[in-house]
């Protein structure tokens, strides 16, 4: 009896667990505006290619996303989605070169970073850190389709 009873305490704090879990990721979900681009620039499914794990970013005017990112170049354009547990309300993007109108590439003095900072329209959409290795393959993906990067 006392096993049941540790059974049933041990499952019930795993649900509160996972629902609170949830429940953050839904909320963090609503305020970020990764689904309103995502309904623009929605991925049907995950190329095939090199997919580069633990990339940095951020959506302008909303979330930051801490090497949780996993990006995908391809020649329809850079496929980005987040790892899969905090992916939750949070589908996958494929930003096509033709709506990367502009971009600049940064050299960071840390770790080896790049940062590429896609341009949408007239205003930047989102800007996404890379390490040296994904840099290198998105620049010349970046070049061949959109243009040249301007270094800073």
């Amino acid at each position: 009896m006392a096993l049941l009873i540790a059974l049933l305490g041990a499952s019930a704090g795993l649900a509160i667990l996972v629902a609170g879990w949830l429940g953050l990721l839904t909320v963090m979900g609503a305020s970020d505006r990764w689904r309103e681009v995502a309904a623009r620039f929605p991925a049907k499914e995950r190329p095939a290619g090199k997919a580069f794990r633990q990339q940095a970013g951020r959506i302008q005017d909303g979330g930051w996303y801490s090497s949780i990112l996993t990006v995908i170049p391809t020649d329809a354009g850079l496929y980005v989605e987040i790892e899969r547990l905090f992916s939750f309300r949070h589908p996958p993007l494929l930003l096509p070169w033709s709506v990367i109108s502009g971009g600049r590439e940064r050299r960071g003095i840390f770790f080896g970073l790049r940062a590429l900072e896609l341009t949408v329209g007239a205003n930047p959409e989102m800007t996404i850190w890379f390490r040296k290795k994904a840099g290198r393959v998105v620049r010349t993906y970046f070049n061949r389709y959109s243009g040249q990067l301007r270094t800073i």
